[in-house]
């Protein structure tokens, strides 16, 4: 049995003629709740190509930061906000980073608010601290990788013997 994810889901401008969006989450909520954001481009969706690189920069109420890789369909990004995400209360700051596979071209969207309403329940275990699962990712890709690296010269070196 799990719980059913809670994703809030606007559009934002590219352009920058729209203001920030709210959006309310609970301080200390884990695995459960998203930001579905879509972005256009003077009131059409913007497209992201294939093989883009899209995350979220989130300056906690803290002052502490989150740099979270998204997923994305379309026009559309999911941001998880994580445990570490909501574990100050307060407002978040948030923008969404597009970026080419070469990293030759980057769009920012406009920046919107994440409202991280205190909890009640007094909960000492959740630390606020600096999270980047973006570089996380990336390290665990470099660490398959060079694993699969060592294993191909191990059978190399095998088959020459």
């Amino acid at each position: 049995m799990s719980l059913e994810r809670v994703t809030a889901s606007f559009d934002i401008e590219l352009s920058g003629s729209t203001k920030r969006y709210a959006v309310t989450a609970k301080q200390g909520d884990k695995a459960t709740r998203y930001v579905a954001v879509t972005l256009v481009d003077h009131e059409s969706e913007y497209s992201i190509p294939a093989g883009s690189v899209v995350t979220a920069f989130i300056k906690k109420p803290d002052g502490t930061n989150v740099y979270e890789a998204c997923t994305f369909s379309g026009a559309t990004v999911t941001v998880e906000l994580t445990n570490q995400t909501l574990a100050a209360a307060g407002t978040a700051l948030c923008e969404v980073e597009v970026k080419t596979a070469d990293a030759s071209q980057i769009i920012t969207s406009v920046t919107f608010e994440i409202e991280i309403e205190k909890k009640i329940k007094d909960e000492d275990a959740i630390m606020s601290s600096d999270e980047m699962t973006a570089f996380d990712a990336q390290m665990q890709a470099y660490a398959v990788s060079e694993a699969a690296r060592v294993s191909a010269e191990a059978s190399r070196v095998s088959a020459e013997s």
